[in-house]
């Protein structure tokens, strides 16, 4: 399997990084937060390690592009390039068909998370193209969608989960909220947590860097940084063993 040699899995747009994913089995379960039209990383993963996935995301071209890619695995056909997929990676399709995914074991919920249980604005992107939408409307457009979102410990009751192995968020701009939610308001520790903070990267004011500074001091208390890309804004964390 010539696709899963490197250390990032999944393609350069949509793939992931820096997770010790040699640590994962049969039991791990994952919550994947964010899907847009790119679910490489936790195909590839499913069919690495039969682990437990589970990807949210509420906007309806993610729920499609999850039926998208199930539809390639059943019918054993990569089918016709888009664009759109994997951010234009024409090899998108044969990482799906080529990833062995356990469809048994990986889910979709049309859910997106943050810190309270509510429907909400999404704004669009400026590129209708683009698939990524944000409540903080970080790109200050006028058109938006009421979508649902949850709270992780909804989520986890949803699913009837007492904790969780992994988070991966990737969820423009809503991830500070949520992680501080989880980390002040409930027991829910996982053992990994690696996100990218769009807040910052998007929207860098003194409020955000108050809520950044906040959760940071927070997440100290209990992680370990594992992995940083500070241009990339992605962190990796892993909780600490003498908790």
């Amino acid at each position: 399997m010539t696709l899963f040699k490197s250390k990032r899995l999944g393609t350069k747009y949509g793939g992931w990084a820096r997770l010790p994913i040699h640590k994962f089995n049969s039991e791990t379960i994952i919550y994947s937060f964010g899907a847009g039209e790119d679910i490489s990383y936790e195909f590839i993963l499913s069919g690495l390690f039969d682990s437990r996935i589970y990807i949210f995301d509420p906007t309806p071209r993610a729920e499609q592009h999850f039926k998208d890619c199930i539809e390639i695995l059943t019918n054993h056909d990569a089918g016709e390039y888009n664009k759109r997929f994997g951010g234009g990676d024409k090899e998108y399709n044969k990482y799906i068909l080529n990833s062995d995914a356990n469809l048994n074991k990986i889910s979709f919920l049309p859910y997106g998370l943050y810190d309270e249980d509510t429907k909400i604005n999404f704004f669009y992107p400026t590129e209708s193209e683009h698939v990524s939408l944000s409540i903080d409307n970080l790109q200050e457009t006028d058109k938006y969608i009421e979508l649902e979102v949850k709270k992780i410990d909804t989520l986890c009751r949803i699913n009837n989960h007492d904790n969780i192995d992994v988070i991966k968020m990737n969820i423009e701009g809503a991830e500070v909220r949520s992680l501080q939610y989880m980390l002040d308001n409930t027991d829910l520790k996982p053992k990994y947590i690696s996100v990218k903070y769009e807040l910052l990267r998007d929207k860098n004011n003194a409020e955000t860097q108050l809520m950044m500074n906040r959760l940071i001091d927070t997440l100290n208390k209990f992680y370990n940084v594992h992995y940083k890309n500070t241009r990339q804004y992605n962190y990796t964390y892993v909780l600490k063993t003498n908790l």
